[in-house]
């Protein structure tokens, strides 16, 4: 399906969770080139894909979308406060779940301001940007709430899909 093992990967992975990712012609506009939310799925085309990890990012996106926004968005998607930020913190998680390397998915042009490599430098130490959504929406804790919980702390994910 992929020529990438990596989105080979993200595709087995993210179909485990309930996103199907599949391959495809993309002809409108998008954010990241190569990456086109699509109700609710994934199209990638990897011939014009800039990075691996634009393909996770927007995963991410429709990951954290509200149950009655995810199968509605379609290429740009109309986010809540503070979902840009939780990609950050989800696709952490996720690319240490899928053995990728942060670079690919926090690369140069990731962030118009040139931030990727501080949000590397943060999560290696322990200091998790978008984070704290991932918790008020159960989806991941800190670790005290894990240890209350029984679960392992964040970077683990108790559930990958909000409700």
């Amino acid at each position: 399906m992929f020529r990438d093992p990596r989105l080979s990967r993200m595709a087995a992975f993210l179909g485990s969770i309930g996103i199907e990712m599949r391959a495809g012609t993309i002809e409108v506009p998008t954010l990241f080139p190569g990456s086109l939310i699509s109700y609710g799925s994934l199209v990638v085309d990897e011939s014009i894909l800039i990075a691996p990890g634009d393909a996770l990012h927007e995963a991410a996106h429709i990951a954290l979308a509200p149950p009655e926004r995810r199968s509605a968005d379609f290429g740009f998607v109309e986010e809540a406060a503070g979902e840009e930020l939780t990609t950050i913190a989800w696709c952490w998680a996720a690319l240490l779940e899928l053995d990728i390397q942060p670079e690919d998915v926090f690369h140069d042009t990731a962030y118009k301001r040139g931030d990727s490599p501080m949000i590397i430098d943060c999560a290696r130490r322990g200091i998790y940007i978008g984070f704290p959504l991932l918790q008020t929406w159960g989806m991941a804790f800190d670790e005290g709430n894990a240890l209350s919980r029984n679960v392992k702390p964040f970077p683990h994910m108790v559930k990958w899909i909000r409700d």
